[in-house]
């Protein structure tokens, strides 16, 4: 007669055989006819344990310094990118506004020196008008 802790014990031991089979097989492509698989407690006189929880305890700490140090290396990359291109950004746009308003402002002094020159001119050619009239008479 099973108790209730052996009953527990057993469905657990199902459980821990289906997941590593899945594991195997299904995660890692392992052949479903693989012959060299065998399990083992010692290897070079090391104490050697396969269970996931042993797996997730000993490397518990790994991940997550190598994925912060990768998070903190692309965060560093990522912020100097940022800035190159938002310098760039605002100098080409400068630059731009610059030749824009340059140019306006030469073509508003060239309109307004021709203006000036042909009123200058006409003028000038009535006075001429004037002058030469006063003196023909």
């Amino acid at each position: 007669m099973l108790t209730n802790e052996m009953r527990s014990d057993q469905i657990l031991q199902c459980f821990k055989s289906a997941w590593l089979y899945a594991f195997l097989h299904d995660g890692l492509k392992f052949p479903l006819n693989y012959q060299r698989l065998r399990s083992a407690s010692l290897i070079n006189n090391n104490d050697v344990q396969w269970t996931l929880g042993a797996i997730l305890y000993r490397t518990r700490f790994f991940p997550l310094k190598t994925i912060n140090q990768m998070k903190n290396t692309l965060s560093n990359h990522r912020s100097y990118t940022n800035t190159v291109k938002i310098s760039f950004l605002i100098c080409l746009t400068s630059i731009i506004l610059l030749v824009i308003f340059s140019a306006k402002y030469i073509q508003s002094f060239i309109i307004r020196r021709k203006c000036f020159q042909s009123s200058s001119n006409t003028f000038n050619y009535r006075y001429k008008l004037l002058t030469s009239s006063t003196v023909d008479e």
